[in-house]
């Protein structure tokens, strides 16, 4: 029986790497998304990359599990992109940190990579393909970014928030509950609490699709 089992633990393990490795050789689609500043009064401030929608943080807090990435403007650190994880979720106001609190341990992780929006960064976005593109851009920055003139951690990371987005930037996401890389192409940034942020997501297709119910 121990044996079985063993058996069937690395063939799950095996399962599992080779469905990883295939779908980091499908095609990247882009999808556009807007997320807005908790004073505006849409409030779509929280984004779900497993179904492509976006919920107002308290709406999220019913099912936080599946929120992966936030955003939010701060006085200080202006259009910000952020993991439920991070810490800097308590730093807005009262009301955003009792209700991310709320969240309990169901508060996923990630990592935010901003490469900035020189020429070189949108040849590294525009030429990204598949999966496999974004997780080898992701790594190659992971190691790189520092190096970039003028690097400043808390704008271009590698961290849980990257703060002072601006229109053109090219940031790489990386979600811990989620098994593809993504890349963030800032379309506009509307500045304020009211404001909004609009971004061109690449990654690769992962939508729930509804089962069709047979007729009997």
């Amino acid at each position: 029986m121990d044996n079985m089992r063993r058996y069937l633990t690395i063939l799950i393990g095996f399962l599992s790497i080779a469905n990883l490795a295939f779908a980091q050789n499908d095609e990247l689609k882009e999808k556009t998304v807007t997320l807005y500043g908790a004073a505006n009064r849409l409030g779509l401030n929280t984004y779900d990359f497993a179904t492509g929608s976006a919920l107002p943080l308290k709406e999220a807090g019913y099912n936080p599990k599946t929120i992966h990435l936030g955003y939010l403007y701060g006085n200080v650190n202006k259009s910000t992109l952020l993991v439920p994880a991070s810490k800097a979720y308590t730093t807005f106001n009262n009301d955003i940190t009792n209700m991310i609190t709320s969240w309990g341990k169901d508060r996923n992780d990630g990592v935010l990579i901003n490469i900035g929006n020189e020429i070189e960064a949108i040849k590294a976005y525009n030429s990204a393909e598949t999966g496999a593109d974004a997780e080898k851009l992701y790594f190659e920055q992971l190691e790189k970014i520092s190096a970039k003139s003028g690097y400043n951690r808390n704008i271009n990371g590698p961290s849980d928030k990257i703060s002072e987005v601006k229109t053109g930037d090219i940031i790489i996401f990386k979600s811990e509950v989620l098994a593809p890389y993504y890349l963030i192409k800032v379309l506009k940034v509307v500045p304020g609490h009211a404001g909004e942020i609009q971004m061109e997501i690449k990654g690769i297709a992962i939508e729930k699709k509804s089962k069709k119910k047979k007729k009997n």
